[in-house]
């Protein structure tokens, strides 16, 4: 057996030169060769990762695209929005999910494009900007003068399902590779851009940032919390760990609020 793809998670031995009968749907695609799966994945996720390995996906990946108008019209979206969803933010998501793409075998140019238009809809507002990105996606005219419809359409449903909030595992591998990236779990980056979101929503005393800090990591962060990731790297499995002990850790958080203090509120 030649091996395919090999991670923490799952293995995947693939002979492509097998003439038996196919033994493999990957979405609606029947795939020839001889395929044995190891996995400890869910099966709705062992799902997700297969069907995000198609060849049409991974092609992308050799197609010369100039990104300029990605650079020059999209990331400078990034710099009028609240400063936890800036362009320091945007980038740092598209650098991971660049990783996260390489370390899963799917295609970087799709994933790095679904995280660069991720948060474009906080042009309106926030509590429905991953829907409004999508709508944004649809009309956007550098998308429809690269990709055809299918592939847009996947770019969308990528943007429109990256949120922390929400309770539905992503409709593709890029969906959750845009998820997992945009958490940025480092403590303490999570901790600043929590800082940064009260403070340009109205908490301007280190209390008042405190008070919404401590709500914020027990309702997201905790062992209880709502955070989930899909594909997490063993780095990421590490942050997470130590962003739970620090959820119940009220004295250790402070301190570091007290810290990250005078930069969050431009002192």
């Amino acid at each position: 057996m030649k091996l395919y793809i090999k991670r923490a998670d799952t293995t995947i031995h693939f002979d492509p030169d097998h003439k038996g009968p196919i033994s493999l749907m990957v979405g609606d695609t029947p795939i020839k060769g001889e395929y044995k799966v190891e996995s400890s994945l869910s099966p709705a996720l062992l799902s997700l990762f297969l069907e995000g390995l198609k060849p049409e996906y991974k092609k992308w990946d050799e197609e010369n695209i100039d990104f300029s108008y990605i650079k020059n019209r999209i990331i400078p979206l990034y710099a009028d929005f609240d400063k936890a969803h800036d362009i320091d933010h945007v980038m740092a998501v598209v650098r991971d999910s660049i990783e996260e793409a390489k370390d899963l075998g799917a295609s970087i140019t799709l994933s790095m494009v679904a995280a660069a238009y991720h948060d474009i809809g906080l042009v309106k507002d926030r509590k429905t900007h991953h829907l409004v990105s999508g709508e944004m996606m649809e009309k956007d005219p550098f998308l429809s003068s690269t990709f055809p419809p299918e592939i847009i359409k996947l770019l969308k449903e990528a943007a429109e399902d990256h949120r922390a909030s929400s309770s539905n595992i992503p409709r593709s591998l890029f969906g959750a590779i845009v998820a997992d990236s945009d958490r940025q779990l480092d403590t303490t980056t999570v901790v600043r851009r929590t800082m940064e979101y009260a403070y340009d929503h109205g908490a301007k005393t280190l209390d008042q940032t405190m008070e919404h800090v401590s709500s914020h990591m027990a309702e997201k962060y905790s062992k209880n919390g709502y955070l989930t990731m899909f594909f997490p790297s063993e780095k990421a499995k590490c942050n997470i760990l130590q962003l739970y002990s620090l959820a119940e850790n009220e004295k250790l958080l402070y301190e570091i609020v007290e810290n990250l203090w005078p930069k969050v509120a431009n002192f």
